[in-house]
């Protein structure tokens, strides 16, 4: 299992299959997210354990502090196969969909 990439099919909130150790989720370029608002999405992955270590990265093509609608990404509710990320707009303006918008991620293993 390599770099994998995946779009999301209808909006922010759903969920996606991504079997890499790493990969790119794009998110659906439609939705948007108001200011101080939070949405969730389940991640499908076959290489996450129990005990692994996922790291996000937000990126887009977007300077978007510049439009003071900066996007926070983490992790939560991680199992077997199966993670979720939360994703959290912290800025004043609301988050406008843009083929752009990307959360990049890498699976570390700890035994």
């Amino acid at each position: 299992m390599g770099y994998a990439t995946v779009t999301q099919a209808t909006s922010f909130a759903t969920a996606v299959t991504v079997n890499g150790v790493a990969g790119a989720i794009t998110l659906e370029s439609t939705s948007t997210l108001a200011a101080g608002a939070r949405i969730t999405f389940l991640v499908n992955n076959s290489a996450v354990r129990r005990n692994s270590i996922i790291i996000l990265q937000f990126d887009t093509n977007l300077d978007l502090f510049e439009q003071d609608a900066p996007l926070v990404v983490s992790v939560y509710g991680k199992t077997a196969g199966t993670f979720r990320i939360a994703m959290k707009n912290v800025g004043a303006e609301t988050l406008l969909a843009s083929a752009g918008h990307q959360i990049l991620f890498s699976i570390l293993f700890v035994d």
